[in-house]
């Protein structure tokens, strides 16, 4: 029988053999309310520290796009380090 006579097999999908609502060792546990309340509170205190300067950067702009970038700039910075402390917050607690 030559390579082209041998019939064509479907091939085995991979599959988990674990059920999907089972529970893995090391699962995160659930959230805290410290844990929330120190992000948003780190947060706040990053906003009350740098925000004012950050914002004053808009007056250096001397066109639309300069302002727009630094507009972008601005709001970006601000949402990083909310994301940024929720990484710490997920590590810390």
């Amino acid at each position: 029988m030559t390579l082209l006579e041998q019939p064509i097999r479907p091939a085995k999908p991979a599959v988990l053999e674990r059920p999907a609502f089972e529970t893995t060792q090391g699962a995160a546990a659930a959230k805290s309310p410290a844990m929330f309340a120190f992000i948003f509170g780190a947060w706040a205190l990053s906003i009350a520290w740098f925000g004012p300067r950050m914002w004053s950067l808009t007056e250096m702009a001397t066109s639309g796009g300069a302002l727009a970038s630094i507009l972008y700039f601005v709001i970006f910075a601000q949402i990083a380090w909310l994301y940024g402390f929720y990484n710490v917050g997920v590590v810390a607690f």
